[in-house]
C-alpha cells in the first residue's frame, strides 16, 4: 500500500505541472493574438488618419491617438522584460543589457491592399526593410517596431496641432516602414 502513495504522489505533481504549462501555453497564445491585432488595429488607424488629414484634421489627430493607445497597450505588453537595470559594484555602476522587443505580425498585413494601401506602396517600392532573404520562396516573417511607430505617431500628433500638414502626412506615412519583413539581425519576440 505503501508502494502505492509513493507513486502517486509524483503523478499528481505531474499532473499539477502538466495543467500549469497548458494554462501558461494558452496564456502566450492568447497574449500573441492580442498583440497581433493590436499592430492591426495601429496600422489601420494610421491609414485612416492619412486618409482623414487632409478633410478633417481634428479627427485624424483623434485617430493618431487611437493608434497610440494601442502601442500604449503592445508596450505594456513588453514591458515587464525591457527595463535596463543598474548594479553598483564597488565604486562603478554596471548597467544590465537592453533588450527590445519585436512583436510578430499576422502576414494577413501582406495581403490587405484595400485596408493597409501605404503598407502595401510602400513594400511593392522597395521602402520598408526587407532581410537578404526575402525571395518568392522564403517564408515570411513580420515584426513591428512599435517604439518606431510611436516616434512617428507622436511627431504627426504635434504637426497636426501645429498646422503643418506636410510633416504630419510624412509622419504618419513613416510609421508603416515601422514593419519588418524577414530581418537580417535577431529579433527578439518573447514577452
Amino acid at each position: 500500500m505503501k508502494s502505492l502513495s509513493y507513486l502517486a504522489f509524483p503523478a499528481f505533481l505531474t499532473f499539477i505541472l502538466l495543467i500549469g504549462w497548458q494554462n501558461a501555453q494558452a496564456s502566450n497564445a492568447t497574449e500573441s493574438k492580442n498583440v497581433n491585432q493590436m499592430v492591426i488595429d495601429t496600422l489601420v488607424q494610421t491609414e485612416e488618419a492619412i486618409a482623414l488629414l487632409r478633410i478633417n484634421p481634428a479627427t485624424a489627430k483623434a485617430k493618431v491617438g487611437e493608434a497610440l493607445a494601442s502601442i500604449k497597450s503592445i508596450g505594456a505588453q513588453y514591458e515587464h522584460n525591457t527595463v535596463a537595470s543598474l548594479e553598483k559594484m564597488g565604486t562603478t555602476m554596471k548597467a544590465t543589457d537592453y533588450r527590445h522587443y519585436y512583436p510578430p505580425v499576422d502576414l494577413y498585413l501582406l495581403s490587405n491592399k484595400q485596408e493597409l494601401p501605404t503598407l502595401n506602396y510602400k513594400l511593392e517600392s522597395d521602402i520598408v526593410y526587407k532581410g537578404d532573404d526575402y525571395s518568392k520562396d522564403a517564408k515570411k516573417e513580420l515584426y513591428f517596431d512599435y517604439t518606431f511607430a510611436k516616434a512617428s505617431l507622436t511627431t504627426a500628433r504635434e504637426a497636426i496641432d501645429a498646422d503643418h500638414a506636410l510633416e504630419a502626412m510624412a509622419n504618419l506615412r513613416r510609421v508603416f516602414e515601422a514593419i519588418y519583413v524577414n530581418p537580417d539581425f535577431n529579433v527578439s519576440t518573447d514577452s
